[in-house]
This record gives C-alpha cells, structure tokens and sequence, in this order.
C-alpha cells in the first residue's frame, strides 16, 4: 500500500458512487488554491440558476483551517468555514464525515504540556465551528459518536454512524479454502496503534501449512526496528502493495485477519480493510475488544477471539481442518458485502441530508 489510505480512497469511492447515482459531482479537494477556485465555480453555478442538492465532506486528520496538500501544510483559517457559511445561507444541506479524534487518545498526548494544551485547543475549536456549521455530523461508529466532546444530547439525531462501504467485487470469486493448506492476510498499517505482536506469535505456534501474507507501506515497515522486522519476515510474507493492487492477492487468500492489540482508537475506528475482506468473501479473524470484532460479531462473518497467541493459533489449526466453516463464514461475509457497498453508504447520505432539518433547527 502506498499514499492510498482510507483518508484518501474513501472521499474518492464516495465521489463514484454518488456519480454513479446520476449526480454531477464539484470535488472540492486538493491544495488551497485548487480548492479555492472550485468554491468560486460552485458559488457562479448557483449564482446562474444551478441547484445543488446537498454538501458532503470529509475531514482530515487535521484541524480544518489547516489543509493537508501531499506533505505539505497550508493554513486555511476562513475558507472551508466560510463556504460552510455561505452554503448554509443557501439552504444546502451540509453532511460533514469527522474521522478520528486522535487528539483525545492519552497516548498521542504530547510531554509538552503547552504543545498538547494547544493542540487540544486547536481541534475542540474546530470541532466546535463545524458543528454549528453542518446539518449532520456523520462518525465511523457509535462508540466513536459518544467519545467526541460535543453536545448531542439536545439534537441526537445530528450525529449519525456511517462506516465504510465494500467495493463491488465480481460475484463468481471462489470461496473458503483454496489450497493444501490455509492462506491468511493482513492488510494495513504496523506499528503504533495496529500492534499485530500477537498474530506475529501465533503465527510461530501454528503448523507450517498456515501461510501468513502481510500487506504494508514500505515507509511504515521501514519506521519499524530491524528486530521487529526480523520477527515478522521469521513467519510471514511481507508485501510492499498500493491499495489499487490487491485484488490479486486477496483472492487466493482464504481468511482475512484484524489482530491488533485493543485501544481506545481500536474500540472507535472502523477499519476499511474489514470491509474488503468481506467483498472478496474472506471471513474475518478480529480481536476482541475492537470495533473489527464487532463488526464481524454482529455480521457472523468470521472469528472473534482473545489476546493469546495461543488460542489464536488454536483457532487457526482448527479452522484449517474445517473447510466447510470457513467456506459458510465466507458467504456470510459477502452477502454483508452485498448490502453494504459504497453506493449504499452514499444513498444513505442522500436520504439523509434531504430528508433532515438544517443545522441549528
């Protein structure tokens, strides 16, 4: 995977599936120039007689007056407020999709007391000024709804779950287990908050015919130590793939991991890599006590289990022996897969943003 995290691949699948719906889309995006001169497009097109049905935007993992263009950081401090604002007066609604809150897990908290008294001051401004601002607030989840500093109590209806979608996947892709032994991905990050210590150990404990096949960034494998490295490359396979060049490999696996120790941004975050999985019809080995493994709970789609590596190797060897189970968990990861695609999150923006009442009502 290279520079296509969720951050960036989920506003664009967005894009399509709204296009798909028959909608002519004004992508605001992109440096502060760039982004100015489309708000000036979108403001003439409504000044010519052009309607637009509603806003949805996605924030970064930035305060909004400071966008992020490639490494670059451009201080922004009116521009999105303002064509808030300037929506809002025209009656647009305006669904906003808030992605973390980093900021308020203690162990991103800086030593510097000033550094983090600022930065905390920087995001709960933020945070502030948009909810007044938008119609809805969408989250990645419940839990992370209840863990944002914000007054819902009064108006619960503006704050809204919207996890991620599933690709469109061709429906004849074969399911359960595809060879003499069994085949496992991981897909994602390493390091820091996806601490996956314990899949590396359990994968020591299983048989040889448990293949491990893990799918990163060269630059986040390169921020790891060479012993961590080395203890990883000892059991699995390691893969250097952009987001646009999975398909393949997520085909001839059989079952998709999300072992991660648990955390407070593991409880709130939905992972888009879960997601994936589903819509190539790979059940779901999730650990317990994140949002993946309720995620893979409440759809059946998989295996949620404990923080040994032991009872993970355990639950490895016994699936591999049946290949009927993996196969039935497979089906019922894509049939979730089916209903919940990008193009049904994107609906549900629709009828939400049309059917509501405008901010601050």
């Amino acid at each position: 995977m290279d520079s296509d995290l969720a951050v960036n691949f989920r506003p664009a699948r967005f894009v399509r599936a709204f296009e798909a719906m028959g909608y002519r889309v004004i992508n605001v995006s992109g440096s502060k120039a760039q982004r100015t001169e489309t708000i000036k497009q979108a403001k003439r097109l409504v000044r010519t007689g052009a309607v637009i049905d509603f806003m949805y935007s996605e924030s970064n993992y930035t305060p909004t007056f400071l966008n992020r263009h490639g490494e670059r950081y451009e201080l922004t401090p009116v521009l999105d407020y303002s064509f808030f604002y300037w929506a809002r007066r025209h009656g647009i609604p305006i669904g906003l999709f808030y992605r973390d809150a980093l900021w308020l897990v203690p162990s991103q908290r800086s030593r510097w007391r000033i550094f983090e008294w600022a930065r905390r001051l920087a995001y709960s401004l933020d945070l502030h000024i948009v909810s007044s601002l938008v119609s809805r607030i969408f989250v990645p989840s419940v839990a992370f709804a209840r863990s944002l500093p914000i007054r819902t109590s009064q108006v619960p209806d503006r704050v809204i779950p919207l996890p991620p979608g599933a690709p469109s996947v061709s429906a004849d892709q074969s399911l359960g287990i595809k060879g003499p032994g069994l085949r496992c991905i991981y897909a994602g990050s390493l390091g820091g908050h996806y601490d996956v210590s314990q899949l590396i150990a359990a994968m020591g404990d299983a048989p040889g015919s448990i293949e491990l096949l893990i799918c990163t960034r060269e630059i986040g494998w390169h921020s790891l130590s060479e012993a961590d490295r080395q203890a990883i490359e000892e059991v699995a396979t390691v893969a250097f793939l952009r987001h646009s060049e999975m398909s393949q490999v997520l085909a001839a696996a059989d079952i998709g991991m999300f072992i991660t120790a648990p955390s407070e941004y593991m409880v709130n975050a939905v992972p888009v890599k879960v997601l994936d999985y589903f819509s190539y019809g790979l059940p779901v080995v999730a650990t317990e006590g994140t949002s993946g493994a309720e995620l893979v709970r409440s759809s059946g789609a998989g295996w949620v289990c404990g923080s040994s590596p032991t009872e993970l190797a355990h639950l490895l060897e016994s699936l591999q022996a049946d290949p009927d189970e993996v196969q039935r968990r497979g089906n019922m990861a894509r049939a979730y897969a089916r209903v919940n695609t990008w193009t049904e999150r994107a609906l549900e923006v629709r009828k939400v943003l049309l059917g509501g009442n405008q901010a601050g009502k």
